[in-house]
């Protein structure tokens, strides 16, 4: 008995939207590697960010005599800077967060328009 060789498929990563004016739109959808890399340059914005946030947070808290209740504001701002980075930058930034831009990334709808306030909401959660 012969056996049949399948030969693996490439994984396509091309996708195809068609216009409500009946006109083809392609675009190829980012794999792994970049979005991996866009979310490292991310994060290091994201650290800088929030480092910087958190010592002028500790500061006027610890100025104020309120050393133990900067904690929980550093982390109170911690939590809306990091769940907001990508949300705000989703949807003022054209699906664009620092990161994204220099990798040349960018997230779309599915009909290849840009993501708006409500689609870059529910993205994050």
């Amino acid at each position: 008995m012969k056996t049949k060789t399948v030969l693996p498929v490439p994984l396509d990563t091309r996708m195809e939207v068609e216009t409500p004016e009946h006109v083809l739109f392609h675009y190829r959808v980012a794999g792994p590697g970049p979005r991996g890399i866009a979310w490292m340059i991310d994060a290091g914005f994201r650290v800088i960010l929030l480092t910087i946030v958190a010592l002028a947070v500790a500061i006027i808290g610890w100025s104020l005599g309120m050393s133990g209740g900067s904690f929980g504001m550093v982390m109170v701002v911690w939590f809306l800077v990091d769940w907001g980075w990508y949300t705000v930058a989703d949807a003022m930034l054209e699906g664009q967060t620092p990161g994204r831009m220099i990798v040349g990334l960018r997230v779309i709808r599915l009909d290849g328009g840009p993501v708006g306030w409500r689609e870059a909401i529910l993205r994050t959660l």
